[in-house]
């Protein structure tokens, strides 16, 4: 065992279930490849008990020594390529174990020198468009996949997302050798980084091709790929319409169970088979052993709310009823208490309400849903809607939001929207407040 790997759990017990010995050999030891030397370790700081990544890469130069040359055996490029790619995958999975609360120190490490060397090597030089045919042949599906994951975890949302999309441009799903692990690498870190793009319905075909859901191995790729479907608002056609055997549901954790039913209430697909097998599953379990966290909390809120939608009521049992209850019942104490910032839209909104002589609400949570600004005397829901809400690439909405925004209106508000877009110059917002002033008159004339 590393000292490294000592020297983290240490400080951080947690991941002792997530990182293992062979994890810690490949992210802490010095790794001599014939091409270039490369390490990556995971550091931790005694003092604050906070982790890091510290990567560094030596990539030679025409004019590297020929002495050394002259002593490794001659690799091809493509040999090269994946190599950087190995370690970029590397990189990633020792940052995906940092702790959510440290997310800025993870996602620094996508604009470190070293990661953009690495990048540069496999083929994503800072500018280009698109990888080069030659390096999509070298790479492989596999480690397009690998290339994919490692872009998502680094760049999560912020970052590396003109990367992303140069690697997304060459590839084909239903030509290239992509495993089903393979494809749900690709989903998630799609939906990890809010990026859409309209090939994941090429995904999503491959993966019936494949065999579908049931054929999926690994539990967390199977909820892994209902959750991306669910975030990038995408309703994958002739692919929720299987249902897994039985001793496969019951394999499932509860935690499990929950994020794989709140994706399908996202798409819609309350009245699927599959959700019905998933939700009844859910109703055997014994719920009080697992950490009722905020996240879990909020799914199953947003289930109980979804519970009359698709045509049909909900199938609860004494044991849905308690579990949905008492998750309702903490998710709307945690957004009581919930720090509230509010922006310029924020207040440009509130200071014309009040020139309208309007009563308001900020991050009202009688809904079950924190409304940015609500005016209940009208049934009017006015959501500030940043860049979180849709597609970082695109104009669109994503799965949560548009959830939110449907129940709310199920609920009998009148949701208002309002975006960036909106506050790009003096005139759009006038143009937006004065949409929103308009609203407010005719809720008044029907009231």
């Amino acid at each position: 065992m590393c000292a490294c790997y000592n020297r983290i759990h240490r400080h951080n017990p947690s991941l002792k279930s997530s990182c293992s010995p062979i994890h810690c050999q490949v992210t802490c030891k010095r790794f001599q490849c014939l091409e270039y030397p490369a390490f990556a370790k995971i550091v931790g700081i005694s003092s604050r008990g906070l982790l890091f990544i510290r990567a560094a890469v030596s990539i030679p130069s025409e004019t590297s020594d020929r002495t050394t040359r002259a002593s490794s055996k001659p690799h091809s490029s493509g040999n090269l390529q994946r190599k950087a790619v190995f370690h970029l995958r590397r990189l990633a999975d020792a940052a995906k174990g940092i702790s959510p609360t440290l997310t800025p120190a993870r996602l620094s490490k996508a604009r470190c020198r070293e990661v953009k060397d690495l990048l540069a090597v496999a083929g994503l030089a800072p500018g280009a468009s698109k990888l080069s045919g030659a390096s999509v042949d070298a790479l492989g599906a596999k480690c397009l996949a690998d290339l994919l994951w490692a872009l998502g975890v680094l760049g999560d949302v912020h970052y590396l997302q003109e990367e992303m999309e140069a690697v997304l441009q060459v590839v084909d799903f239903q030509r290239q050798d992509f495993t089903l692990k393979g494809l749900a690498d690709v989903s998630w870190s799609l939906a990890t980084a809010h990026h859409w793009t309209p090939k994941l319905a090429d995904l999503a075909a491959e993966v019936v091709v494949l065999g579908g859901l049931k054929e999926i191995r690994a539990n967390y790729h199977f909820t892994g790929l209902l959750w991306s479907f669910a975030i990038l608002n995408f309703d994958p056609p002739n692919l929720l319409n299987e249902v897994p055997p039985p001793q496969r549901v019951a394999s499932f954790n509860p935690v499990q169970l929950i994020n794989a039913c709140w994706s399908l209430c996202v798409l819609q697909e309350m009245q699927s088979e599959l959700f019905k097998c998933l939700w009844r599953e859910l109703g055997t379990r014994d719920l009080t052993a697992i950490e009722n966290t905020k996240h879990t909390a909020a799914q199953l809120s947003q289930i109980k709310m979804s519970s009359n939608e698709g045509g049909g009521a909900l199938l609860v049992t004494d044991t849905h009823e308690r579990i949905l209850e008492e998750a309702d019942r903490r998710w709307r104490r945690l957004l009581a208490t919930d720090d509230y910032r509010m922006s310029a839209q924020h207040a440009d909104t509130c200071r014309a309400l009040r020139s309208m002589g309007m009563d308001y609400v900020i991050e009202d949570v009688s809904s079950g849903y924190a409304v940015d600004i609500a005016i209940p005397e009208l049934r009017i829901a006015i959501e500030i809607d940043g860049p979180f809400h849709f597609a970082r690439n695109v104009k669109r909405r994503l799965g949560p939001s548009a959830m939110k925004h449907r129940h709310l209106i199920q609920r009998g508000w009148h949701v208002f929207p309002l975006t960036a877009e909106d506050w790009i110059s003096a005139e759009s917002s006038s143009e937006a407040l004065q949409d929103l002033r308009d609203l407010i008159l005719t809720q008044r004339g029907a009231v």
